[in-house]
């Protein structure tokens, strides 16, 4: 409750309110100190929004996803590609990543039980295309976008990647890395 008062004043004293209202700001804040109980506050955190870049960390997760059930097999350049691909933020290597697990293979990691980072009443992190022009498209069923993300769904991410639990604690360690 304490974060999310000082959120709202936040936003409030930067005059943003008019941008919550159109729905054109989303912020969500995750405190992560805590394993145990992450205190979260948010401001439409759940409304689906483009986010060019961000979900990248999608891509990143089903390519861990699937090396660990066997799908596909680690190397060298797959660590490279996903490096390049989150450091550099390079599209590059997004699309190589994508066209590598395809976006089913993308969609059916984030629908994942385990995970649930998409849904179809508010969405979540979603990657609809490969990081280059052309080629497959699969937008988002509720919201039509390509590349996107809920405030929330991307404080989930963080939130289980700092707690070990997306793929193994070893994957988490590894992607944070």
């Amino acid at each position: 409750a304490k974060m999310q008062s000082a959120l709202e004043r936040a936003i409030s004293n930067e005059k943003l309110g008019k941008y919550v209202k159109r729905r054109q700001l989303a912020v969500a804040l995750g405190d992560l100190s805590d394993a145990d109980s992450v205190a979260y506050a948010g401001i439409n955190d759940n409304v689906m929004m483009y986010a060019a870049s961000l979900p990248k960390i999608a891509v990143l997760l089903a390519v861990a996803n699937a090396v660990d059930s066997g799908k596909i097999a680690w190397s060298d350049e797959v660590q490279q590609r996903l490096t390049s691909m989150i450091v550099q933020s390079s599209n590059e290597d997004a699309s190589w990543a994508t066209d590598l697990v395809g976006l089913a293979g993308i969609e059916g990691t984030l629908r994942d039980p385990r995970y649930c980072l998409y849904d179809n009443t508010y969405g979540g992190l979603w990657v609809g295309r490969a990081y280059r022009s052309g080629g497959e498209v699969n937008r988002d069923p509720r919201f039509g976008v390509m590349h996107g993300a809920t405030a929330r769904q991307s404080v989930r991410f963080f939130s289980m990647l700092a707690r070990d639990k997306l793929v193994t604690p070893e994957w988490s360690e590894r992607m944070r890395g």
